[in-house]
């Protein structure tokens, strides 16, 4: 059972990169498809790139923290971790985020950092209950 909570965690903790990626995709596409809709986003929210705290929950969460649950869940070696980390960060994740994304919605700064916010604190809820169970 707490090898599941912590694979949720780790999961969870990865959200939030996923999420931030797919807003970036959708950001892009309605670029291309709607240059006006696309101006008057970043003229309302400004570039996501810009936000420093987002980008630093966002990969820290997801390349560092998530290691933490994925080694007490697993408890495999450190490299093979690590790889893994990065292809469920990149392969799986972005599926989950995709679902659980709203469609033709793109999420401004505002709700893109209560989301990773969120997703975090969901993230060390499940860590310490696997951690108390384990």
């Amino acid at each position: 059972m707490s090898t599941l909570l912590f694979i949720i965690s780790t999961v969870l903790f990865q959200l939030p990169f996923a999420t931030y990626q797919d807003t970036i995709r959708r950001f892009k596409r309605m670029q291309k498809y709607n240059p006006d809709k696309a101006f008057n986003y970043e003229l309302e929210n400004g570039k996501l790139s810009e936000n420093t705290l987002l980008l630093f929950l966002v990969f820290f969460s997801g390349f560092i923290i998530a290691l933490f649950p994925l080694y007490k869940g697993i408890n495999l070696h450190w490299l093979i971790l690590i790889i893994s980390n990065i292809i469920c960060l990149y392969l799986v994740t972005p599926f989950i985020a995709f679902r659980l994304y709203p469609s033709e919605l793109i999420y401004d700064r505002k709700i893109l950092l209560t989301k990773t916010v969120m997703y975090v604190v969901f993230g060390v809820i499940f860590y310490v209950v696997g951690n108390s169970l384990k």
